[in-house]
């Protein structure tokens, strides 16, 4: 059918969705929760961005003679006053300030012992500190300096705020050192602390690297002795100890239906491992004939229909034999909205195609540039392709290619982790907060864009009661499950 105009107003989300258990709804694979990049801050861990703030003492880590700590209030994304910014954006400091103080600037030098290095940051974090402890810390020189001297002490802090309340946080930080003793240098200590609410600003991931001081005439990447690492937690208790997996759903909704009880029109099963930076994503061709739970056998799409995201989950996580995290859905309309957000996208086309209703212009061959709706069009296209249902679930693996690289590119950016976030707040239902997507999206974008591996589940045509089906190669899927299980990693072309 014909598409709608393609301008439109701004969509909101509908209300009147309960929230799931295990099931967010959210965009695509939530690759437009867009934070920064893996282990970037050795290039942008301060940044210059946003308004410049005011000389201020911390809320702690502060004792006489020591240099004070500059507060800067950077990006706000959402509604919080003014007043607000600089209240969040003391407390945090004032972490930030624990931090420095403990691991580096208030103890007796030469120095042997490390314990208690992190305060303000959670159980995970901290046992994942304390392994970087060359990183975190001054544990590197400790024991062959005499004193080190703090010069210069800076924390910038970008806000993501809903309903008038600060949810997440980046700390763009830097620290200047110097030591003395047999070891003098000075040192920078530079990256991003990324903080939820959890009864006080927490600590969850890092970003950082710390080595000696550019000097003029030097490049990004020139400096000797410099170390450089980042981890995070997702799950707020307990780092993930293995793959995360997430069902990205596009839904087939129409004006006036709900998009979490109508048919599934793309889906991708998303494996990600944190440790690795890998990711793998297993196609699902809609048509897909297999056992829905409690309701006979019918196509993959139909599960939501009978049961929402999470009967869906189910029936998907049975073909390929491991259970999704999380189920995230989005409507098609949305989902042109929320990559407009993002500036558009780049992909490989393999081949050129048409559609005489979403495109009769059609895809040239090679890369090419997409907008909302031509990327929707991309990704939905199917009767003009060779190979049909397969053809079309490869090309929304292109799109998710895209985009996952164009929110790199835009990582950088102060508050572009905090506008995704709103952004996808703004377009869809969701049975997650705000700041387990700011959790999420991190883990996403910290996918090494080298370790993507992408396959479709293959199958042959066939025909049930009339209606054209794909009857799936079960073997296979549970192949590419098993192959991506423990490490999100995919054989090569499968």
């Amino acid at each position: 059918m014909p598409h709608p105009a393609r301008r439109r107003r701004r969509r909101r989300h509908p209300s009147g969705h309960s929230p799931l258990r295990r099931a967010g709804l959210a965009a695509g694979a939530l690759v437009l929760v867009v934070p920064l990049g893996a282990c970037t801050a050795g290039e942008d861990g301060e940044g210059s961005s946003g308004p410049r703030g005011q000389r201020a003492g911390s809320d702690g880590g502060e004792r006489t003679g020591q240099v004070r700590t500059t507060v800067v209030r950077g990006a706000r994304v959402g509604r919080l006053s003014p007043k607000q910014h600089r209240q969040v954006a003391a407390r945090v400091a004032g972490v930030v300030d624990g931090w420095w103080d403990a691991a580096f600037v208030e103890a007796d030098y030469p120095r042997r012992r490390y314990q208690g290095s992190f305060p303000g940051f959670t159980r995970a974090a901290s046992a994942q500190a304390w392994q970087q402890r060359d990183l975190m810390t001054s544990a590197r020189l400790g024991d062959r300096i005499d004193d080190l001297v703090p010069l210069r002490r800076r924390v910038a802090v970008d806000v993501l705020a809903t309903g008038g309340r600060a949810r997440a946080v980046t700390a763009r930080t830097r620290m200047d050192y110097r030591t003395t003793g047999e070891v003098e240098k000075r040192i920078r200590v530079q990256g991003r602390l990324l903080l939820t609410f959890d009864r006080g600003w927490k600590v969850f991931g890092f970003d950082v690297t710390q080595g000696p001081w550019q000097t003029k005439g030097q490049t990004k990447g020139q400096t000797k002795g410099q170390t450089k690492g980042c981890w995070l937690a997702v799950r707020a208790k307990s780092p993930p100890a293995s793959v995360l997996r997430i069902l990205a759903v596009g839904s087939d909704a129409r004006p006036g239906q709900s998009m979490t009880r109508t048919r599934g029109d793309a889906l991708q099963l998303v494996g990600i491992d944190p440790r690795t930076g890998a990711a793998a994503a297993i196609g699902i061709p809609r048509d897909s004939y297999v056992p829905i739970p409690g309701f006979g056998r019918g196509r993959v799409n139909a599960a939501m229909v009978y049961g929402g995201p999470q009967l869906l989950g189910r029936t998907v996580g049975n073909l390929v034999g491991i259970q999704p995290d999380y189920v995230f859905v989005t409507r098609f309309p949305f989902f042109e909205d929320m990559v407009d957000d993002i500036g558009g996208i780049t992909v490989s086309n393999p081949r050129r195609f048409s559609d005489e209703n979403l495109k009769p212009r059609g895809f040239a061959a090679g890369r090419i540039r997409l907008n909302g709706y031509n990327a929707m069009a991309f990704a939905r296209i199917r009767k003009t392709l060779a190979g049909g249902d397969f053809a079309r679930t490869a090309n929304q693996q292109r799109v998710l290619r895209g985009i996952h690289a164009r929110v790199r590119s835009q990582s950088a950016r102060p508050g572009f982790v905090e506008r995704g976030v709103l952004s996808v707040l703004q377009h869809m239902s969701t049975g997650e907060g705000p700041a387990t997507l700011f959790r999420l999206g991190q883990l996403v974008a910290r996918v090494d864009p080298g370790r993507i591996s992408t396959c479709v589940v293959p199958g042959r045509i066939g025909n049930v009661g009339g209606a054209s089906i794909v009857v799936p190669n079960v073997a296979a899927a549970r192949r590419y499950g098993n192959a991506a299980r423990n490490d999100a990693t995919l054989p090569p072309g499968c």
